[in-house]
C-alpha cells in the first residue's frame, strides 16, 4: 500500500478529532471540539491516507507527540531528542494485514 503523507488540512482534521478508542487506549481519543481541530491543524501534524485518499492515521512532532503524562516523570526533558506520535484509525487498530512500500 502506498501512503499519501501531507500536512493535515481542515476535513482530515475534523474526522480525526471524532476518533474514539477502546480501553486500554482510549486516553487518546479526542473530544471533537474546535479547540481539537485547532490542535491537529496547528503545523505539527501530518495525515496519512491510502491510493483512494482514505485516512489511515496520522504523526506528529515534538510537544504535540507528547502524552501529557510523561511530562511529570521528565521523560521529555532531553531537549536533543524529537518526539513522534503516530495515529491509526481506530477501526484499523490491532489489524496486522496492513502493509506499507
Amino acid at each position: 500500500m502506498k501512503l499519501n503523507i501531507k500536512r493535515m488540512n481542515y476535513e482530515e482534521a475534523n474526522e480525526i478529532s471524532k476518533w474514539i478508542y477502546q480501553e486500554p487506549y482510549s486516553i487518546y481519543s479526542y473530544d471533537g471540539s474546535d479547540s481539537c481541530i485547532r490542535e491537529l491543524l496547528d503545523g505539527n501534524y501530518f495525515s496519512a491516507a491510502d491510493e483512494e485518499n482514505k485516512l489511515l492515521g496520522y504523526y506528529c512532532f515534538n510537544e504535540s507527540a507528547q502524552v501529557p503524562a510523561g511530562k511529570q516523570f521528565g521523560v521529555y526533558d532531553d531537549e536533543d531528542l524529537i518526539d513522534v506520535g503516530l495515529g491509526i484509525r481506530p477501526d484499523l487498530y490491532g489489524h496486522r494485514k496492513l502493509v506499507f512500500e
